[in-house]
């Protein structure tokens, strides 16, 4: 018999509606609960979802820091002038403002006082589609790295994909750099 483990998931959404990734994570967890394992799942849903009988937190957007506060600036510039800036925003930082803050978010969680007394066996990061928010997050948390497994939903980077994918993305070199450091 295998022995239970625990285990803290870190997930963008448990949002089955939102995308074929959801579901996909949402599969993964319940299916971990039926073989036994104690499951801790931090999701940044902006949406108080609970799955059955697994213990699911909420990570709230940090709204009080200059991230955020260039994140709605570019919105609202994009919105009234018609200029798109994400491109050179991604093309420096790799990242856009808005992913940064969604990704310090999610760390601020996993840093969390629940998530450290829960003392997990393992961390999952799980992935949907091209958001690695997740993943960047717990780069910046090195005390689960020594337990950490991440789980890429979608294959990476888009100018590999085969036609009509195959277009590059801003900041794909940024990009590549990130996913060399989740190696090892």
């Amino acid at each position: 018999m295998i022995e239970s483990k625990k285990i803290v998931i870190v997930v963008d959404s448990i949002d089955v509606n939102d995308s074929s990734g959801s579901k996909v994570n949402v599969a993964l967890i319940e299916n971990l609960q039926k073989i036994g394992c104690e499951l801790l799942v931090l999701h940044y849903t902006q949406k108080n979802i609970q799955l059955n009988a697994i213990e699911c937190i909420s990570i709230p957007e940090r709204k009080c820091n200059v991230l955020f506060l260039l994140s709605r600036m570019q919105r609202y510039f994009t919105r009234f002038t018609g200029i798109h800036l994400n491109k050179f925003v991604e093309n420096v930082l790799g990242f856009s403002f808005v992913f940064l803050n969604d990704s310090n978010s999610i760390a601020a969680g996993i840093k969390d006082k629940r998530v450290k007394s829960y003392s997990p066996d393992i961390v999952l990061t799980l992935s949907k589609g091209a958001s690695f928010r997740s993943h960047h997050a717990l780069l910046k948390v090195s005390d689960f790295h020594s337990k950490w497994l991440a789980y890429i939903h979608d294959p990476y980077p888009f100018h590999y994909y085969p036609s009509p994918y195959n277009w590059t993305e801003p900041g794909y070199e940024q990009k590549i750099k990130f996913f060399n450091q989740l190696e090892n």
